[in-house]
């Protein structure tokens, strides 16, 4: 005699956190295929044009995607600022996973601290853009362009225990292999 389990009804957080987790994990393997489409042409085996091609069209996927996501619980999701409202789904479900309150983690320094889960959502990428953001609101006393781009350790100024970690030497040697190649 076997049993058969069968799931109830989800709710529609955990529609949501679900679809985008998956949507973080396609980013990821976007992303992957992107950085080979571009060793390609480095290496003469692909062309501008093609690269280019493929690249518009990998960002075309990726924007109807998030479209998707928005569409699918307009009331849950925002479009002005939609990488926040997309990201903190997926937070808040991390958090709970780990019986963590997801309000006193955001608050702590510890929040400082970066995880595989930040690299999973792109948080650090988040916050470096949304500092050119700031910047660029700030005319008109704002830099010149280009928009000068500071380095991984700058944001973490409050909470020096990070730097000089591992990980974070990891982090720094690859943001400069990415500014270098």
């Amino acid at each position: 005699m076997s049993t058969t389990y069968e799931l109830g009804d989800e709710s529609i957080e955990m529609r949501m956190s679900f679809m985008n987790f998956h949507f973080f994990e396609d980013l990821h393997r976007i992303q992957d295929f992107l950085h080979d489409i571009w060793k390609s042409y480095k290496s003469g085996k692909l062309d501008l044009v093609s690269a280019t091609l493929i690249t518009n069209l990998a960002f075309e996927a990726v924007r109807r995607n998030e479209e998707e996501i928005l569409a699918t619980a307009p009331n849950f999701f925002s479009k002005k600022r939609s990488y926040d409202t997309i990201a903190i789904v997926i937070f808040y479900a991390n958090a709970f996973s780990h019986g963590q309150n997801p309000d006193q983690a955001m608050a702590a320094n510890e929040m400082l601290r970066p995880t595989h889960f930040d690299d999973f959502i792109y948080l650090s990428t988040s916050r470096t853009l949304m500092k050119y953001e700031f910047l660029s609101k700030m005319a008109p006393d704002s830099p010149g362009y280009p928009i000068p781009s500071f380095p991984l350790r700058a944001g973490y100024g409050s909470c020096p225990e990070i730097l000089g970690t591992p990980y974070m030497d990891k982090k720094e040697k690859k943001m400069l292999c990415y500014h270098n190649s």
